[in-house]
């Protein structure tokens, strides 16, 4: 077809077309101007306050969620982590100094089955407790020592509680998970640096937790280890778990912690 047949057609086609008016543009509403705020609001944002840097010779974290209203029996989890980098099974051993800076746990008072959970810590999933090669996080094993303060808690303002927990996931998220044990390492406080350890041992099938030099406390399973886990992580960070509230406000949790000198087995070394 020749270039004049071909021009003769376009023309064609923009003469039969409706040429529509320009719609015109909407005035605007402010929707946050962030002044006098001192953190996100959760009635115009989806994502509420993350940081991750390394300043003054430490890695500083601080994470803040808003629960939901869907219930009053359940919670929402989220993790604000930094993953060792190509993690392989060698590394069985990890200890780091962690300080929690800061914490506000809201819990629902109509929620009597979920608390509100802060926490920093040092976690990793090590096996797949599985019959085969796992297709999902489910029954992936992890453990985790860690610094916690719940809203249900007792104890004084400014206290925090020193825990060594072992857990199976029982959700392709492992958001929903089961304990196969846990220890207390005592009681501490904001502020306060303390030297947390976790090691696992698969040959004496257990796990190894420890607070500066206190005696190790284990955790012994009677899962199957031989199995990778399908998500092979070795993790520091904070993690938030803001109780659900149908019959009142939604709750908040935030969690501000710092962590030094984090260490690995010496045959795991890069």
């Amino acid at each position: 077809m020749s270039k004049r047949r071909l021009t003769s057609i376009a023309l064609a086609l923009v003469a039969g077309s409706t040429m529509l008016p320009a719609a015109a543009a909407e005035s605007y509403t402010l929707w946050d101007n962030f002044n006098n705020a001192t953190a996100m609001n959760p009635d115009r944002w989806s994502g509420l306050e993350r940081t991750r840097i390394v300043k003054d010779g430490v890695a500083r974290f601080t994470q803040r969620d808003i629960g939901t209203q869907i219930s009053d029996d359940s919670s929402s989890a989220a993790s604000w982590g930094m993953n060792i980098r190509d993690a392989t099974d060698a590394i069985r051993q990890m200890r780091a100094v962690v300080t929690m800076t800061d914490y506000v746990v809201e819990g629902c008072p109509e929620n009597t089955q979920r608390a509100s959970v802060a926490q920093a810590r040092i976690i990793g999933e090590f096996f797949n407790a599985g019959a085969g090669v796992p297709t999902s996080r489910i029954d992936d094993v992890g453990a985790v020592v860690r610094l916690v303060r719940q809203s249900n808690s007792s104890d004084g303002a400014g206290v925090i509680r020193v825990e060594g927990v072992v857990y199976r996931c029982l959700s392709s998220d492992c958001n929903s998970v089961t304990g196969l044990g846990s220890v207390d390492l005592g009681a501490s406080a904001l502020n306060t640096a303390e030297t947390l350890r976790v090691e696992w041992e698969p040959e004496l099938n257990r796990f190894n937790f420890q607070r500066g030099s206190n005696a190790k406390q284990s955790v012994t399973y009677e899962v199957g280890d031989s199995q990778p886990p399908f998500q092979l992580f070795r993790q520091i960070g904070t993690r938030t778990e803001v109780a659900s509230c149908f019959s009142s406000a939604r709750r908040s949790v935030s969690v501000s912690a710092k962590f030094d000198n984090f260490a690995v087995n010496n045959s795991a070394a890069p």
